[in-house]
């Protein structure tokens, strides 16, 4: 009798808590092909999946909570299959509190959230889509400007000095006539505490920035060898053709603290927006980044193995299978600038779920 009351009373507590919270997610499975020249050809099956709460506790405040699977990268959330059957890693992807005000224009989140930037076109120039910074956003939006400022630590040493991040962006939106708007502004990223420190996330790898290596017994580990203020310009058009949705935009970066290799820039176009049957989209962009335009630990994991000191294309295609489901196929075509590096291959056909 009492495991009928506790599988009872466990179900009513789950059923109050489902009422009480907004939840939403995605699944996505994808089949992988990787080729690099002279090297064995990659095929490998991976697995995502997101689970999101949302509990309103009142008009003014929010509390988010997330979960997504992966390994603990600040830039996927992939798991590879053929791990001989044993479990999956599943994380802490969002924890946060957010605070509404001033007829809801202004908005703070405080905790492990979202990027609260603006990317132009979806751009992944400067950080991956999966990286959820972690510190304090301060978001204004009355429709006519949208302005984010955000402090975040970056690395916390507990006998050192900490690595931080302070940025802020601005943007306007425009709109043109009733079928083209505009978006252009400017973004300004601070980090601190770089230089000399050992990379992030691995210290045995510097994602193509410029480091200098620490030869040791049994491992050689690397610190940077420049700092990273970051100028990021950006805009795009939106618009529609035939009464599809398409957009083109661009987004530029500059390191003011390197010397050399300090630039980075993305352009791109897509044509129409997947949203249920039949629905479809095609996507194509071109990125450069030199060495030090941006930290690389932080990069689009995807783009040549998520290193810096690289260029190529992306081509995507995604189509609406039914809704909230669609399948895609992206291309990565990318190598390293000015070396002889081998050319990268990426092919990627998934299918998603939201829901």
């Amino acid at each position: 009798m009492t495991k009928y009351i506790f599988s009872f009373t466990f179900a009513l507590a789950i059923s109050c808590l489902a009422s009480a919270v907004d939840l939403d997610g995605s699944f996505t499975f994808q089949q992988e092909y990787l080729k690099i020249k002279g090297i064995k050809a990659r095929h490998r099956q991976r697995v995502k999946a997101y689970l999101t709460g949302n509990h309103t506790l009142n008009e003014n405040a929010k509390v988010t909570i997330g979960l997504a699977s992966g390994p603990t990268t600040p830039t996927s959330t992939y798991n590879t299959l053929g791990g001989s059957f044993s479990s999956m890693a599943v994380n802490l992807d969002q924890a946060n509190a957010q605070l509404s005000t001033w007829k809801n224009q202004i908005h703070s989140t405080f905790g492990k959230m979202k990027d609260p930037f603006t990317r132009v076109g979806g751009s992944q120039l400067q950080w991956d889509s999966d990286v959820r910074p972690e510190g304090i956003s301060l978001n204004f939006d009355n429709k006519e400007v949208v302005a984010n400022l955000g402090g975040f630590v970056l690395q916390e040493r507990p006998v050192d000095e900490d690595s931080l991040l302070f940025a802020g962006d601005v943007y306007f939106p425009i709109e043109l006539n009733e079928k083209t708007s505009l978006k252009l502004g400017f973004g300004v990223f601070v980090y601190t505490q770089v230089r000399g420190k050992s990379t992030l996330f691995d210290n045995e790898n510097t994602y193509g920035n410029s480091g200098t290596a620490i030869v040791g017994t049994t491992s050689t580990t690397y610190t940077y060898t420049e700092d990273y203020t970051l100028m990021n310009p950006g805009i795009e058009l939106n618009t529609r053709l035939s009464n599809i949705p398409f957009k083109v935009y661009f987004d530029f970066v500059y390191n003011t603290e390197a010397s050399n290799d300090n630039t980075g820039w993305t352009f791109g176009a897509q044509l129409g927006d997947v949203k249920g049957w039949k629905d479809f989209s095609v996507a194509a962009y071109f990125l450069r980044k030199e060495a030090d335009a941006v930290l690389g630990a932080l990069t689009d994991s995807n783009f040549y193995s998520q290193s810096t000191g690289t260029q190529g294309f992306v081509l995507s295609g995604a189509f609406g299978l039914f809704d909230n489901v669609s399948s895609s196929l992206t291309w990565y075509s990318t190598d390293a600038i000015g070396s002889a590096k081998a050319r990268e291959n990426r092919l990627q056909l998934a299918a998603s779920m939201k829901f």
